[in-house]
């Protein structure tokens, strides 16, 4: 398949199935994609702390997911990539920022030969009140997007900007591509 970059460039992908073909076209300048792991977020109501919580409100977030989500509301063409299971946890966050004006085209929904373990990464808010701080726990270990073999074609596009000091955190996936970097 022959992916064209927004900047006109030509590049041959193989693996990738997806792309967004509403940026092939759009002449704006104001072109953004964030490449990072969507999560699902659980939160104890009315500031709870986890230890005493019997529910939790659900939602989805992860710092790229939200900068193109705030871009989109902004009136920005922005695009999120990131690998999630083809199961509802990932359709529904794919849906969750589609129905905020974020192209997902270029998404991956993985499947278990692809992610063992097949699994959206998940983080705990708690939330923070008066002067108690908020806490934040991650599970992401074995997620969908660490187990992929992302390497093989995450470097094809023209420009690749990696945020945020979590994504180095992930010692698999960096492993492979720090040599590419």
């Amino acid at each position: 398949m022959t992916w064209f970059c927004p900047w006109g460039q030509k590049r041959e992908v193989d693996v990738m199935e997806h792309f967004n073909p509403l940026l092939l076209h759009n002449d704006s300048p104001a072109k953004f994609i964030t490449i990072g792991e969507v999560m699902l977020r659980l939160t104890p109501p009315n500031y709870e702390k986890i230890r005493m919580a019997s529910n939790f409100e659900a939602s989805y977030g992860g710092s790229e997911a939200n900068i193109a989500l705030a871009l989109a509301n902004l009136g920005v063409d922005s695009t999120f990539f990131s690998v999630v299971p083809n199961n509802s946890l990932g359709k529904s966050a794919v849906r969750w920022l589609r129905s905020n004006d974020v192209h997902c085209t270029p998404m991956i929904l993985s499947t278990p030969d692809e992610t063992p373990t097949h699994r959206l990464g998940t983080y705990y808010l708690e939330t923070g009140y008066g002067i108690r701080p908020s806490k934040v726990t991650y599970d992401r270990k074995h997620s969908a997007f660490t187990e992929y073999d992302l390497p093989k074609w995450i470097w094809t596009p023209c420009w690749t900007a990696l945020t945020g000091c979590i994504f180095p955190a992930l010692p698999r996936l960096w492993a492979r591509t720090a040599p590419i970097l």
